[in-house]
C-alpha cells in the first residue's frame, strides 16, 4: 500500500539498470557513474532500511571528468555486501578530489570488518583473488585499471577492522562529448 515508495524504488532500478545495460564507449561521465551509484544507493537503502548511512561528496568541477564505469559502485557494493550484517551501522563514504597535478583521487572509506589479510597480500601481488565467485569485481576493476590508464593510475587498499579505504588515483581526463566517449588528456 506504500505507492510512493513503490514508484521511487522503480525509478531507481530503472536508472540503475539503464546505466549497467546501456551503450557506454569505453569512459563514462564522472556524473553518470555518481548518479548510477545514487541510484543503487537507494534501491539497498529499501533493502537494509537504516543499517548503513553512506555520503557522496565530490569536488565542483569534477563532475564532468570522465572514467572508467562501475569504478565506484563496485567498492560501494564490496562494503555492503561483506558488512552489512556484520557491523551495527554501517558507514559508507566515498570522496572525489583533484590531487597533485592533472590526478583525480576517488577514495571509497567504510567502518567494516575489513579484508583478511591475505586478500589484502595477493592484491598487493598482483595475484588472484578470485575464490569461488567472490572478489571477481576487484579483480575486475584493477584490471581495467591497467589496461586503460597504464602506469598513470593506481589502486590502493588498506584495511583494518572498523577501517578499510579503497584509493583510486587516476588521471584526469575531459571527455570531448562525442558519441564513443573517447577522451583528451588535460584539464
Amino acid at each position: 500500500k506504500d505507492c510512493l515508495s513503490i514508484q521511487k524504488l522503480a525509478l531507481a532500478c530503472g536508472s540503475y539498470f539503464r546505466y549497467l545495460l546501456g551503450r557506454k564507449g569505453t569512459f563514462v561521465l564522472l556524473q553518470e557513474e555518481l548518479k548510477c551509484l545514487s541510484s543503487y544507493v537507494e534501491i539497498q537503502r529499501y533493502r537494509y532500511q537504516d543499517r548503513f548511512e553512506a555520503r557522496i561528496s565530490v569536488e565542483p568541477g569534477l563532475e564532468e571528468q570522465a572514467v572508467l564505469p562501475l569504478l565506484i559502485q563496485t567498492f560501494f557494493e564490496n562494503s555492503l555486501k561483506h558488512n552489512i550484517m556484520r557491523v551495527p551501522l554501517l558507514q559508507v563514504e566515498v570522496t572525489v578530489e583533484a590531487v597533485e597535478t592533472e590526478k583525480m583521487k576517488i577514495t571509497v572509506r567504510d567502518n567494516g570488518i575489513g579484508f583478511k589479510k591475505d586478500i589484502l597480500e595477493k592484491i598487493e601481488r598482483d595475484e588472484s583473488i578470485e575464490a569461488g565467485g567472490e572478489h571477481i569485481g576487484i579483480q575486475n576493476v584493477k584490471e581495467r585499471i591497467r589496461v586503460f590508464y597504464g602506469q598513470t593510475a593506481q589502486m590502493q587498499i588498506e584495511s583494518v577492522p572498523g577501517n578499510t579505504v579503497v584509493t583510486l588515483l587516476l588521471p584526469l581526463m575531459i571527455s570531448k562529448g562525442d558519441s564513443e566517449n573517447e577522451t583528451a588528456s588535460g584539464r
